[in-house]
């Protein structure tokens, strides 16, 4: 009976990881699209710049992932997945504080830089050890329901 209800409670807890993990793929998308539209809000009222200009910048700050990303798959030879997606959480906490209106547009843009570095960061490395989580036969319905979150 012992090994049977075990296997029942590992299998809750599995279920329980998987929902967790589509849960953060789908609130992940509204924290990118928030931050975007308040980026361009703020380069276009305090520095008065074009919706063009303003549309370059913000482009760029959404570019960067593509410099750490694989920098952050290399990392994870060497460090544990979990080490990883905690460090994204904590930069992701810390650099959120400075998203809050200090009067300076400056240190909004700075802290919006490693904002979004540990956004996309988290999501791209949590789908990426998705297959890691999950049992063999559910590998791939997991990576389908995040495919169809993300868009």
């Amino acid at each position: 009976m012992a090994p049977c209800r075990v296997s029942v409670t590992c299998h809750a807890h599995a279920q329980f990881n998987n929902l967790t993990t589509l849960c953060f793929f789908f609130h992940s998308g509204f924290f990118i699209t928030s931050w975007e539209i308040s980026a361009t809000n703020i380069i276009q009222t305090r520095f008065n710049w074009s919706i063009q200009y303003s549309a370059l910048l913000v482009g760029g700050i959404a570019l960067t992932p593509a410099i750490s990303a694989p920098l952050i798959g290399k990392l994870s030879y060497r460090i544990h997945d979990k080490h990883i997606l905690l460090g994204c959480a904590s930069t992701q906490l810390v650099s959120a504080v400075t998203l809050f209106d200090f009067g300076s547009p400056v240190l909004f843009l700075i802290g919006s830089v490693f904002y979004f570095q540990a956004v996309t960061l988290q999501l791209i490395f949590s789908f990426a050890t998705s297959s890691k989580v999950c049992y063999q036969h559910e590998i791939e319905p997991m990576q389908t329901w995040i495919n169809t979150i993300a868009l």
